[in-house]
């Protein structure tokens, strides 16, 4: 088994297991952060429910999980979360690379690559890997695409590269140390 999924499978056995609180980093310094996202004020300016929004998630680790769980609490349905691994999107029949917890965010959809995915959507998290989101695959977007490049160290697309493609992006830092202007 991939050490990610190890790392995911040991990360929740302890928290069923451990009688005193136990912190995992992608649950806690990933997935609040980026929940502004859904509950954006231009998501409300646009009169979108954050059940209505449309949000693809990059990353299918620990951290992609941890969020996509997150954001299903916060209200987003399921079936409008489209989950993308390097193998690219999980679908439902999928049998490459999947894993119980990618299991569960398999989707009945036509879209088999992140190109695909992002068309219409309203939210981009990234959680997996530099330079993966294609300034022409962000102009496939919803009008005012949220945008939250947080791979490390080098996001999957850079504030200039973002804005290049489309005024209207809305891209936050996804750590500290990457300037958003």
């Amino acid at each position: 088994m991939r050490r990610q999924s190890r790392a995911l499978r040991v990360g929740l056995a302890l928290m069923t297991l451990v009688a005193i609180p136990f912190r995992r980093t992608p649950r806690t310094s990933t997935a609040p952060p980026s929940s502004r996202g859904p509950r954006c004020s231009r998501a409300r300016d646009h009169h979108k429910r954050i059940e209505d929004i449309r949000v693809v998630v990059s990353g299918a680790g620990a951290a992609g999980i941890a969020c996509s769980k997150f954001y299903v609490a916060l209200g987003v349905r399921p079936e409008n979360l489209v989950m993308c691994d390097t193998k690219g999107v999980v679908y439902k029949g999928r049998a490459e690379g999947m894993n119980p917890y990618k299991e569960q965010f398999a989707r009945d959809t036509k879209a088999r690559t992140l190109a695909d995915a992002l068309k219409d959507a309203d939210l981009f998290l990234g959680l997996s890997g530099a330079n993966l989101l294609k300034p022409e695959w962000l102009k496939t977007m919803n009008r005012d695409p949220i945008v939250f490049a947080m791979a490390n160290p080098d996001p999957e697309i850079t504030y200039p590269e973002a804005v290049a493609a489309r005024q209207d992006v809305i891209r936050p830092p996804g750590a500290a140390t990457i300037p958003t202007r």
